[in-house]
This record gives C-alpha cells, structure tokens and sequence, in this order.
C-alpha cells in the first residue's frame, strides 16, 4: 500500500486484506469495478482466498525472536537459515534479506517451511 513507509512500519498480510477488502467495497459501492495491481502474488490471492493467509501468533516469544534476527547481518541470517533448510538457502541469496528473513520468520511462527 502506497501510504505504509516500508521502513518504518510493520505491515502484515491481515492488515493489508481487511484494508484491501474495504477499499474493494467502497469501489464497488460507488459502482466502479476495483483492479487490483502490483505487490506479490500471496497478497492479491489474500484478497480472494483467505484459507491460504498462513497464521502468525503473537506471543512474546516469538516476536522476541523475530525481534532478534532484524539485528543480524545478511550472512548470518543466510547461515541460520542453512542450518533451517540447506536446500532452500541454496535457492535464496544471501544478500536478499527479506527472502532469507522471511523463510527463517515463517519456521519459526508455523515449524516448517512448506
């Protein structure tokens, strides 16, 4: 979303739907037909099929830990993925962050990487 500074703000997927979902219907409401572009593909089909939104609780420990990582370096967020799930750390650069940091967030919260 245009109006969320990616640096700043902590913006997930369920604040991005419900915000999507009512702007879809202020559209509709106004009788315009929404179009959705842009962002990846997990957000747009969060709009349309809410059963693939992976859950993420919010317990302290866990934000803690998550907490943690945004401090390493790329290599060693790289290697902690490594030691995660060496195949997937082939497939992601160390330098592309957000990828490795997602992989690693999404262990943590759900126990696999499927």
């Amino acid at each position: 979303m245009s109006f969320v500074d990616a640096a700043t703000a902590k913006y997930n997927i369920h604040q991005f739907r419900q915000q999507g979902l009512e702007a879809i219907e202020e559209i509709r409401q106004r009788g315009c037909t929404p179009v959705i572009v842009g962002g990846t593909a997990y957000y747009v089909e969060s709009l349309l099929f809410e059963e693939n939104i992976i859950e993420t609780p919010e317990s302290s420990n866990n934000v803690k830990e998550l907490e943690n990582l945004e401090s390493l370096s790329n290599s060693e967020l790289h290697r902690r993925l490594e030691e995660i799930d060496p195949q997937s750390a082939r497939l992601v650069h160390p330098n592309n962050r957000s990828r490795v940091l997602r992989a690693i967030e999404v262990f943590k919260l759900t126990g696999t990487l499927d």
